[in-house]
C-alpha cells in the first residue's frame, strides 16, 4: 500500500520566561503504520528545519549589520530590508524601549514600551539584541507570519505551526492543517518531558502522528 505522509513543525514560545525559549517540534502525520524509516524521513526534516531557520535569520542579522546607526529607524529603509522590527532599549530602565520602528502588521503598544509588552503583543516575534561601543543597545527581529511559515514549510517539505500558552497560535496552510490542532497540542506535551530528538507517535482515527523535537531560543 502507497504510504502518504506530511511532516509538520511546531514553534512553542514560553513567553513568560526572560529568555523564551522556543521549542521546535517535527510532526509527521501518517494514514499507515509508522516504520524506522519514516522516523529517520522525521529527523532528516528537522535537521533540514534547522539550517533554513540558521539561513533565515542569519539574512536577517546581515540586513541589520548592514544599517548604519543612523539608518536604524528610518521607516524606508527598515522597509528594504528583511527586518520586522528595532526597538532601542531604553538607558534608563532594563528591558524597556524609548525609541522603535516596525513594518505593518508589527504591534507596537502605545501605553507600555516594556519587551515583555511587546512579546505578549507579537508571540511570534523572534528577536536579537545589538550593543554598540558606547553601550547602547538595540533589540531587532521578525514575525513568524503566515507568510513566513509557508515559505519554510515549502523550504523543508513540511507543514508549520507556532504554538504558544500550550494552544496553537497559527498554522501554515490553515484550511489543510486546522482540523488537527487537538492532536499537535497533545504531540507537544508529551515531547516537552522528554529528550531532544526522541520520537513520539500516536495513533487516531483521524491520523497516525510520529514526532520529534529540538530546542531554540527566543532572544
Amino acid at each position: 500500500m502507497k504510504i502518504s505522509y506530511r511532516i509538520l513543525f511546531i514553534n512553542f514560545f514560553v513567553v513568560v520566561l526572560i529568555v523564551g525559549s522556543a521549542s521546535f517540534a517535527f510532526y509527521s502525520i501518517m494514514y499507515n503504520v509508522l516504520t524506522s524509516q519514516q522516523s529517520k524521513y522525521l529527523l532528516k526534516s528537522s535537521s533540514d528545519f534547522v539550517l533554513a531557520y540558521k539561513e533565515t535569520f542569519q539574512n536577517t542579522e546581515d540586513d541589520f549589520n548592514q544599517l548604519s546607526r543612523s539608518e536604524l529607524f528610518s521607516r524606508e529603509n527598515l522597509n528594504s530590508t528583511k527586518i520586522d522590527f528595532i526597538l532601542e532599549q531604553d538607558s534608563r530602565k532594563v528591558k524597556f524601549y524609548s525609541r522603535s520602528v516596525a513594518k505593518e502588521g508589527v504591534n507596537l503598544s502605545q501605553k507600555v514600551s516594556s519587551l515583555e509588552e511587546f512579546i505578549s503583543n507579537n508571540p511570534s516575534a523572534v528577536i536579537k539584541s545589538h550593543t554598540f561601543p558606547d553601550g547602547a543597545s538595540v533589540y531587532y527581529g521578525r514575525l513568524l507570519t503566515d507568510e513566513f511559515l509557508n515559505s519554510i514549510a515549502q523550504k523543508i517539505n513540511a507543514q508549520v505551526a507556532i504554538i504558544t500558552d500550550n494552544s496553537a497560535l497559527q498554522v501554515s496552510n490553515q484550511s489543510a492543517n486546522q482540523q488537527i490542532i487537538y492532536f499537535l497540542n497533545k504531540a507537544y506535551k508529551n515531547l516537552s518531558r522528554r529528550e531532544k530528538f526522541e520520537v513520539y507517535s500516536e495513533e487516531s482515527n483521524q491520523a497516525d502522528i510520529i514526532s520529534t523535537l529540538v530546542i531554540f531560543h527566543r532572544i
